[in-house]
């Protein structure tokens, strides 16, 4: 056990746990009293200091509150704006998939424009809308209509007919700027001002005949927009005080927006919207409007390239009907009857003339006219320095003449002509001119330079078939030339065959006429009879003026006379018909000749012809082992022979002739031989 306790150790023990007893009593009154003298003393010292603390929290909240309600605002309106945007961007694009749509299911421009007109329309909100193209026929070269000489222009014989959007020209001699620089002097120029601009569409208007109608360029609003290029606001309010084109269709348009259509660097017209009220334009409206007038004048001009090529198809066409029909024409004159035709044809043109240079004086002859009186002759001109055709001729260039145009080149006749418009262009090939042709429009309609182009074309294709025909003509003559010589040859080789082959000729083209042959067939024939001897050059002359018959021997001999002729004439390209007929000029009807025997229709026509007509001659004509016999004679001996040495049907023919008293009347006209059917292809 421990020790026990001291008394002052056990003193301090007592002492030790009064003092634990007197902490845990302290401490649960801190802990029961503690709170509840807290919460008298903080209610009657800290009420105050709390109420600021609320009411600052509460200032707090409401200040949150509204600056979260201004950004919800804020946030609202802008999604507000955005699905205002949203929809106006889905309406644009609306409307540009819808001009695409228009323009890919048909390049019926009239169709197209109309519902793009009431697209743009609706778009725009405008209460009208116009869609105005350049009448081409209204565009011409302003070198031409200003007597323009400044060759340095880059405007000047320039195929780009606007003139005004090109930079840089020589106008009145001085340079000139860009477009905006040059719109102040365009504006009044007259070559700007005659251009006439076509309203192909219309929107909010119920007049539909004024579709169509035409307006001068002149200083209205459309005008300005396809002088600069640019869009073009008039009306009350605006600073362009130009004269508003929709008021002509809408009295009560007050504002007008016009926007050029430009495709490829070319105007093709203009687009504009009408209001009935005062209207602005932000700069947002004006870049929609440029950039649907963009994708309408692409439309335009895929259109107008459809509309194009098709016409272009139908002349190409027309082209080479009309190169073929003159091409195998070998007459001038025939020639030039077809190019009026032609002419007037292809251009819906009201008159032609066709004049013809003459190589030995020099001076113009009609070869063909139609709906050409001489009043107009008069002021073409009738000579190669006079009118518009010595113009032509001068220049050597085909000429375009309306009442726009000046007429500084021409003479004075030429100023009080009558007509609208007319074209004139030499026929010429390679340099050498035949002459000229000229058409020209008595109605209100001009020319265009697409006419001018086509029309030259024809004339260009008439110029290659003159050049032909006189190749030919040359070529004829040197042919004419040859057979001469050749038969000139066979006459000199056997004299009693002198006339002969003229003789057989001439019978040989009667007969011809009579089976009612083409003019080539009978020239083939003709030239077949002329030559169907000339084998016998290659025939001993022992032979050809032996006084008695001839022994088996000569005879076969004299027999090649045909194969010899058909190689000297099958070596020459053209001769190669005529060659054929010579082989088988002896070949009889019941296939008993020679050179191969042929019989009946396996005969060339030519050749059975042939045979009836030298055997004809032959009986009539002497020969050194006989005298010549009667007309009756031979015509016994053909009729006795018919069906089988010569054809039936030409030996019918034949004795036709005979009994016509053909024979008898051409030896009365041409002393008993006559060589008329040489100086006949002279």
């Amino acid at each position: 056990p421990p020790p026990p306790l001291s008394a002052r150790q056990h003193s301090t023990w007592s002492s030790y746990r009064l003092y634990i007893l007197y902490t845990i009593i302290a401490g649960m009154l801190v802990i029961v009293v503690g709170p509840m003298l807290g919460y008298f003393m903080t209610r009657g010292i800290t009420s105050p200091t709390r109420e600021r603390q609320i009411q600052g929290s509460k200032a707090e909240l409401r200040e949150w509150g509204e600056r979260l309600e201004r950004q919800v605002d804020e946030r609202t309106n802008e999604l507000r704006h955005a699905n205002k945007e949203l929809a106006r961007r889905i309406e644009e694009t609306g409307a540009y998939l819808e001009i695409t749509r228009i323009f890919a299911g048909t390049l019926d421009l009239e169709k197209t424009l109309n519902r793009t007109a009431q697209t743009l329309s609706k778009l725009l909100k405008s209460d009208y809308a116009s869609i105005s193209l350049i009448d081409e026929v209204s565009l011409v070269r302003c070198w031409e209509m200003e007597q323009c000489a400044e060759e340095q222009c880059p405007a000047h014989e320039s195929e780009n007919l606007e003139c005004w959007t090109v930079s840089g020209t020589h106008c009145r001699k001085e340079i000139q700027g860009t477009f905006k620089e040059k719109i102040t002097e365009c504006v009044k120029c007259r070559v700007f001002r005659n251009i006439t601009v076509k309203t192909a569409a219309l929107s909010g208007v119920r007049e539909p005949n004024l579709l169509g109608s035409n307006v001068q360029s002149g200083n209205t609003a459309c005008g300005r927009a396809m002088l600069s290029l640019k869009p073009v606001v008039s009306g009350v309010g605006q600073d362009d005080h130009s004269e508003i084109d929709l008021r002509q269709i809408a009295n009560d348009c007050l504002t007008q927006i016009s926007i050029p259509l430009i495709a490829k660097q070319r105007v093709l017209g203009t687009m504009a919207f009408g209001f009935r009220s005062k209207q602005t334009f932000d700069e947002h409206t004006l870049r929609l409007t440029t950039g649907l007038s963009d994708q309408l004048a692409l439309g335009i001009e895929n259109a107008i390239m459809h509309k194009k090529s098709i016409q272009a198809a139908n002349e190409a066409r027309m082209l080479y009907r009309a190169g073929e029909a003159m091409g195998a024409t070998i007459d001038k004159s025939d020639i030039s009857g077809l190019l009026i035709e032609y002419v007037l044809d292809a251009l819906q043109s009201d008159g032609g003339i066709v004049l013809l240079l003459n190589d030995e004086n020099g001076r113009l002859e009609v070869a063909a006219r139609k709906n050409f009186g001489k009043i107009m002759l008069q002021a073409f001109g009738k000579t190669p320095s006079s009118g518009i055709v010595g113009a032509v001729l001068n220049e050597s260039k085909p000429l375009l003449i309306d009442r726009r145009i000046s007429r500084s080149r021409l003479d004075a006749d030429s100023e009080n002509i009558p007509f609208s418009s007319a074209m004139c262009a030499p026929l010429q090939y390679r340099g050498t001119i035949f002459g000229v042709v000229g058409t020209l429009s008595l109605a209100e309609k001009n020319f265009t330079y697409s006419d001018l182009r086509l029309f030259t074309t024809l004339s260009n294709l008439a110029g290659a078939a003159m050049h032909n025909a006189e190749l030919f003509d040359k070529l004829s003559g040197f042919y004419i030339d040859s057979v001469k010589a050749l038969v000139e040859a066979i006459e000199a080789k056997d004299s009693y065959t002198r006339g002969h082959s003229e003789n057989v000729a001439h019978l040989a083209v009667a007969i011809a006429h009579k089976l009612g042959l083409d003019a080539n067939a009978i020239e083939e024939l003709q030239t077949s009879a002329l030559l169907h001897d000339i084998g016998k050059i290659g025939i001993r002359d022992q032979v050809l003026s032996k006084p008695g018959k001839l022994d088996k021997a000569e005879f076969e001999h004299i027999r090649e006379h045909p194969r010899i002729a058909h190689q000297i004439i099958g070596r020459i390209p053209a001769f190669k018909n005529i060659a054929e007929i010579i082989l088988h000029h002896h070949e009889r009807y019941d296939g008993n000749g020679y050179v191969l025997g042929l019989a009946g229709e396996d005969i060339p026509l030519g050749s059975r012809v042939l045979a009836v007509a030298d055997t004809f001659d032959s009986i009539t004509s002497s020969r050194p082992y006989r005298t010549a016999e009667s007309i009756e004679f031979a015509k016994t001996e053909l009729l006795k022979n018919s069906g089988t040495q010569f054809d039936p049907a030409i030996v019918e023919i034949f004795v036709e002739i005979l009994d016509s008293g053909y024979i008898e009347a051409r030896s009365e006209a041409s002393d008993v031989r006559p060589s008329s059917v040489v100086n006949g292809l002279d």
